[in-house]
């Protein structure tokens, strides 16, 4: 029975990386795939807590936050240069009743290496999200980037407070 199990995690998390990355995020929004949402009602409470977001574009979409219940994903507007808090993020998702599996989004920033691992920093040079998968080995280091990137749900749930989110880079966009 433990193998069975294993074997359809394997498949469903093979299942959740190839879907991740047919993702297309646009400039300033992030994507986010949820569990949960049946009909639009119920992910009203969930978009007012995400509007209220400093992060969040209130001028675009239905206050920052559009749903597409049919396909669980949530679009969200992002302000041009803010950073998102995957943290604040994930909770506010939880407490309006859903379960975050995967964000999508795109980040630029530059890429710094420390030891076997990889990062990319703001212009503040704080570490926004821990790199991960092969393309993120072929970033190099000190060099600037637009990413897209995705945060499995396992990372996700790892998420603490004050922690660095672990993200596998999915396109590297541009490079400088």
């Amino acid at each position: 029975m433990k193998h069975i199990f294993s074997i359809f995690t394997i498949l469903l998390l093979s299942c959740t990386q190839v879907w991740a990355s047919a993702v297309q995020v646009a400039p300033n929004q992030a994507k986010l795939e949820i569990n949960g949402a049946v009909c639009a009602y119920c992910s009203f409470g969930m978009q007012k807590g995400l509007s209220k977001m400093g992060c969040i574009d209130q001028s675009q979409g239905h206050k920052g936050v559009e749903s597409d219940i049919e396909n669980q994903i949530i679009t969200i507007h992002l302000k041009e240069g803010e950073d998102v808090n995957l943290q604040e993020m994930s909770k506010t998702i939880r407490k309006s009743g859903y379960e975050p599996r995967v964000f999508h989004m795109r980040v630029k920033g530059q890429s710094v290496d420390e030891g076997d691992r990889k990062f990319i920093v703001n212009d503040d040079q704080e570490k926004l999200y821990e790199l991960t998968g092969d393309k993120a080995q072929q970033l190099v280091q000190n060099q600037t980037y637009e990413l897209q990137l995705f945060v499995n749900e396992q990372s996700i749930k790892a998420l603490k407070k004050n922690t660095i989110p672990l993200a596998e880079v999915n396109t590297i966009i541009e490079g400088e």
